[in-house]
């Protein structure tokens, strides 16, 4: 039986569009906040590296220690005004999905102890080269599995 982040990641690779479905997802324009949940998070253009480094590590450990998980990289999700709901609240594109998708490859190896396997990945890009990268994160057989680049090991 397929996970829930299973079965949303295949959902999007479904999708005729699936970088106007993504786009979609923030409220607005949903009329209703499409919330984080266990399984599912959402995570703006990182800073630089060391960010992104830090939390591929820590989602990485977290979803391969407990459950499947999916980490969509281009959505922000934040506690918005006037209503504070923390949801995913707008786009911070990543500048070059497949680039980007190259680099969460090849720190995979170092991210966690042991490296986490299994790990599937999407990347969707829109006329501009900008887009989304997303990544499922399947439950280990082999935990528990260390982050090692999140501030402090998990």
């Amino acid at each position: 039986m397929s996970s829930n982040a299973k079965l949303f990641f295949e959902t999007i690779r479904k999708q005729p569009n699936p970088f106007d479905f993504l786009s979609n997802i923030p409220s607005p324009p949903r009329p209703y906040p499409f919330f984080e949940e266990e399984w599912l998070d959402f995570k703006g253009k990182p800073q630089n590296d060391n960010d992104a480094k830090k939390i591929w590590s820590k989602a990485l450990s977290g979803y391969a220690n407990i459950t499947d998980g999916l980490i969509v990289w281009g959505i922000d999700a934040r506690k918005t005004p006037p209503r504070d709901i923390d949801a995913a609240s707008g786009l911070r594109l990543i500048d070059d999905p497949l680039a980007f998708e190259s680099k969460l490859r090849d720190w995979i190896r170092d991210a966690t102890i042991p490296p986490v396997m299994g790990v599937e990945y999407q990347s969707h890009i829109n006329s501009t080269g900008e887009g989304f990268v997303i990544c499922y994160i399947p439950e280990s057989r082999h935990k528990p599995h260390r982050a090692e680049w999140a501030d402090r090991q998990y």
